[in-house]
């Protein structure tokens, strides 16, 4: 067994220890959180519309964008609105990042890890969950009928330090929260139309304006 393997399951083992101890109502049970959590962890392809609030000291910024993401590490996020972001795509094959802003008629192109670092990857699910198998700190309880996990950003700073994924009992993630290092949530994403495994074009993962 690989280290990434035991790694999961000493986190899976331990979720249904913290689970049981923690108490359950409803159909969120800790008995079935072991098979919720495999499916999660083993998606390869998942599309959404997501609502995304960012927090900052001066004010607060909504956006709604649309998320696809193919393994191995193909991802594309559409802005949705503000109408004037409307179209702004960034578009991933894993290596590199191309930035499309149709209004400006041209694009950029940057290192995945570096544009990780810019924008945050961490808004994506498959970066949480990474996260949350790599971390001796994650934790999940059941509240509410749902299954809350927590874990460490691994690549975070102080404005991102620490993730909570809501997930519902039939183990579709409903939000993702993202809190500074004084516990404070610096953003929100709300899960919309969330679509597990599906079949996408690889056509949105290729860009007509882009060097990758």
């Amino acid at each position: 067994m690989n280290f990434h393997l035991l790694r999961l399951w000493t986190v899976i083992m331990a979720a249904v220890i913290i689970l049981a101890v923690s108490g359950c109502n409803g159909s969120a049970k800790a008995d079935s959180f072991p098979s919720i959590q495999k499916k999660l962890f083993e998606l390869k392809s998942f599309k959404s519309t997501v609502e995304m609030t960012i927090y900052n000291n001066k004010n607060t910024t909504r956006y709604v964008i649309k998320q696809f993401y193919l393994y191995p590490g193909k991802s594309r996020v559409e802005v949705v609105s503000p109408e004037h972001l409307r179209g702004l795509t960034a578009v991933s094959n894993g290596r590199y990042v191309a930035v499309v802003n149709p209004d400006a008629g041209a694009n950029s192109s940057y290192s995945a890890d570096n544009l990780a670092v810019l924008t945050g990857n961490n808004t994506f699910l498959t970066e949480f969950f990474s996260n949350y198998v790599k971390s001796e700190d994650s934790r999940v309880n059941i509240n509410n009928n749902k299954y809350t996990l927590s874990t460490i950003i691994s690549n975070g700073n102080a404005y991102m330090d620490r993730a909570t994924l809501i997930v519902n009992a039939a183990g579709q993630p409903e939000s993702l929260e993202i809190l500074d290092s004084k516990g404070e949530t610096k953003m929100i994403l709300i899960y919309k139309e969330f679509v597990m495994n599906p079949k996408l074009d690889m056509n949105l993962f290729e860009s007509r304006e882009s060097t990758i």
